[in-house]
């Protein structure tokens, strides 16, 4: 009998000289995304994307609106505002539970959530 993988993506990348992990598991009514220098899960963010449409914008646009709740581990408006970046690159229309764990917290710049979200784009299941 063949065996499930435990993850639906689970790979490590080098970001800023740093071993890291990507771990992606969507369940049926949640999408787990993991991106840990640590080996392990530092903190847990809850992420609802609420989009909305304004019909009196030009071509109907709509704009995602992310509500994003702490709910392990330290708070930290830095991870929060990466994880509210990254989750623009994502399509996810369920809540998605969020760890961002990098071992440089002065490394929370354009430049490396670039290169996170460069590899999150290209993960199946988080796909736009």
């Amino acid at each position: 009998m063949p065996t499930k993988e435990a993850f639906d993506y689970l790979e490590a990348f080098e970001i800023n000289g740093e071993h890291t992990e990507f771990v992606v598991q969507k369940f049926t009514n949640k999408t787990l995304v993991i991106v840990s220098q640590f080996k392990k899960i530092g903190n847990f963010y809850a992420v609802k994307n609420q989009v909305f449409s304004d019909p009196s914008m030009l071509a109907g646009r709509s704009t995602q609106i992310f509500d994003i709740r702490q709910k392990f581990g330290a708070s930290s408006i830095d991870i929060e505002g990466a994880i509210r970046y990254l989750m623009n690159f994502i399509d996810c229309s369920q809540e998605v539970l969020f760890s961002l764990s990098l071992k440089n917290p002065e490394e929370i710049d354009k430049d490396t959530m670039d290169k996170i979200k460069d590899v999150l784009i290209q993960i199946p299941v988080l796909r736009k």
